[in-house]
This record gives structure tokens, sequence and C-alpha cells, in this order.
């Protein structure tokens, strides 16, 4: 049976083909989100840069947790190299030193990116909204308990140990504290701050003066936060199933989930710009196609009133109003435009006879009659010698 990928010459120590292997996924998908999160973050740049031409601390803020979060998913795909994907009965013993290692290094990445994409949702509402005392005090006060709870737990995850190196040598001599429920404190914690950051800027989204559609796409757009919560919830889950220490496979992944999509989600509110000029290109695309149609339409039109026949060879009864119309006007054109007048004259004698003769030319179905006035002069003498 062939090894699945990302196992035989690329997992250390690993000398027999494992059952299967996870380890293909869990490098896409650290590949994949992180480029995602750049993306969104360059956008949330180009555009303040554009238009107010600086970035505030917020952004900064997102910036660094972008950053962290490239830390984290890097030492995702280093791990898949000492074992994860694996399951238990596969993973080489000699790995577990080197695995451990690596995750204790991805559990601080994992509460400063958090932090980061936390920190720059709060500074941005204080921005907006922070001429209201009220509000921007309950702000600070979510923003600094939020902070305290971070760094509580990243200096739990790193010196939970003494010494710390137990903590990936479980063969050191020391103490080390339960892991276990520090990760569903850390968790539940990051949980419930994220409700509250949700929620915080719909009772000022309510009272601005906005038309009833932009309050909604407004409103659904911090509503994003909510996919941040309940990633977050299937990652408890996951870490309640974990069977060994070496079987983080979901955990990790669903963290990475979690602090890629929040850096994502951070970076939405700041692209209404970029998506009000994207509807208005549509719409110029779309403007721009009824237009060539329009005029594809009455190039076609014309094209048909210029084979209209002469109007000694007119056979049809019930002309079209545009038949009409077109008929008119040439019809105009050409007597009154032109003054129809046949003349003929001799030598200078007077008028002795002048005649009108008026017919009508042309009548459509409104009744309308073109007249032609025919003036008629002739010599008296020049009639006699005929």
């Amino acid at each position: 049976m062939s090894a699945p990928p990302y196992t035989l010459g690329w997992v250390h120590n690993l000398v027999t083909a494992p059952s299967e292997s996870d380890a293909r996924g869990i490098i896409a998908l650290a590949v994949i989100f992180p480029l995602l999160a750049v993306l969104c973050v360059g956008l949330k740049f180009r555009i303040r840069i554009k238009t107010i031409g600086s970035v505030g601390w917020d952004d900064i803020a997102l910036a660094i947790s972008c950053g962290l979060n490239i830390g984290y998913s890097a030492t995702a795909i280093h791990q898949t190299k000492w074992g994860l994907g694996l399951k238990a009965a596969d993973f080489p013993p000699e790995n577990s030193v080197p695995f451990s290692r690596i995750q204790f290094a991805g559990g601080p990445l994992y509460c400063l990116t958090v932090l980061g994409f936390k920190l720059s949702l709060l500074i941005s509402y204080l921005r907006v909204a922070g001429f209201n005392r009220i509000y921007a005090t309950v702000v600070w006060t979510v923003l600094v308990s939020v902070v305290v709870s971070q760094i509580l737990f990243t200096i739990l995850l790193s010196v939970g140990c003494q010494p710390i190196a137990k903590q990936w040598d479980p063969s050191i001599p020391g103490k080390c504290l339960n892991a276990l429920p520090i990760y569903f404190a850390l968790g539940g914690t990051s949980l419930g701050w994220d409700l509250i950051i949700i929620v915080l800027p719909f009772p000022i989204l309510r009272r601005l003066q906005l038309d009833f559609n932009r309050k909604v796409a407004l409103f659904a757009v911090f509503s994003l936060g909510f996919f941040v919560t309940i990633v977050q919830a299937i990652r408890l889950t996951s870490i309640a199933r974990l069977a060994t220490y070496t079987d983080s496979k979901g955990s990790i992944q669903w963290s990475a989930v979690e602090i890629n999509l929040g850096v994502v989600v951070a970076c939405v509110p700041t692209f209404g710009p970029l998506i009000k000029r994207f509807g208005q290109k549509v719409s110029r695309g779309s403007r721009s196609k009824v237009s060539k149609l329009a005029n594809s339409s009455r190039r076609k039109t014309n094209e048909t009133r210029s084979r209209v026949p002469a109007e000694g060879n007119r056979s049809w009864k019930n002309p079209t109003v545009a038949e009409d119309e077109i008929e008119l006007w040439t019809s105009t054109n050409r007597i009154v435009g032109g003054a129809s007048r046949m003349q003929s004259s001799a030598t200078g004698s007077d008028n002795d006879e002048e005649g009108k003769q008026s017919a009508p030319q042309s009548v459509d179905e409104r009744q309308i009659r073109v007249q032609r006035d025919v003036t008629v002069q002739h010599d008296e003498a020049v009639c006699q010698r005929v």
C-alpha cells in the first residue's frame, strides 16, 4: 500500500507507511487562510491611505495580529514534519519532544493573535464613536479587560511548568499546571469577549441617521463576528475530545481558522469604499450595455427608414407612426426648405394672371396636411404670338 502524502520522507523518524495522514489538509489550510488574511490587511491599508492619507492604531494592531497569525501557521506546518496529522498509533515516539516544543511556541502566538484583532476592533469603535462618553467608557473597560485576560493566559501557557523545559520534555523533574483547564478557560473567556465585542457597535448603529438598507448592511457586516464565535465553540469541543497531547490536529486546525477569520472580519468594516466603487463599476457596466443595445436598435431603425421607397411607388396602406414621422419630415424639408416655385418669364411685361393650386401631398393618420404652393407667371405678348 502506498503511503499517504506528507508521510514517508516528510515526517521525521517515520519508517512504516501510516494508515492515513491529515498533514496535506493542515498544510493547505495553513497556507491558504493566511494568504487571504494578508490580502485583506493589505486592502485595508490601501483603502485607509487613499481615503484619509494615513493608518491608525487599529490598523497597526491588526497588522501585528496578521504577522503573529503567519507565525502560528508556520508552527502548524512545521509540526507536520514531526507527526501532526498522524494517528496516535502511527506517531513515532521519538518525535514527542520536538513536537511538544513547537506546540509550546504556538500557544502564546495564538493568544497574542487573538488579542491583536480584538484590539483592532475595539480601537476602531473608539475612533468612530468615542465622542459619546458613556460608550467610550464601556469600550475602554472591555479593551483593558481583554488585554489583561489575554496576557494572563499567554503567561500561563508560557510558564505553566517549572522549569519551563518540562513543558515539552516530561522526563525533566519539576511541576506543571494542568494545561487542559487553562485551554478551556482561555477558550471560554475569549468566546465571551467576542460576543461583547460583536454587540458593542449595535447601539451606535441603531442611532445613526441612515436609510434602512444601509443600517441592515452595517448590522450584517458587524454580525460577521458570530462566525468567529461559532469557530471558537467548535475549537473548544475539539479540545475536549483530545485523546493524547500529540493528537492535537483538530484544535490546531480550528485555532488557525479562528485567528485567520478574526483578522478578515476585523478588515471588513473598512471595505465600504471598495464595495461602493465596485457597485458603481457594475452599475456603469450595466448602463453601458443598455446604451449599446439602444444605439444598436436605433441604427437598425434608421437603416429601415432609409429604405423607404419613392413617393410615387408607395403602396402600403397603413404606415406606422415612425414611418409617418420620417415621411412628414422628408416632405417638409423638400417643400419648405426648397421653397418650391415654378417660374417662367419672357421680356419684362406685367403679370396678368396668377393662379394658385393646392393639393394634399401627404396625409397621415393624425390628419396633418402638407401643401405645396405654385405660382405661374406668363407674358401676354408671348402668348398672343403663340
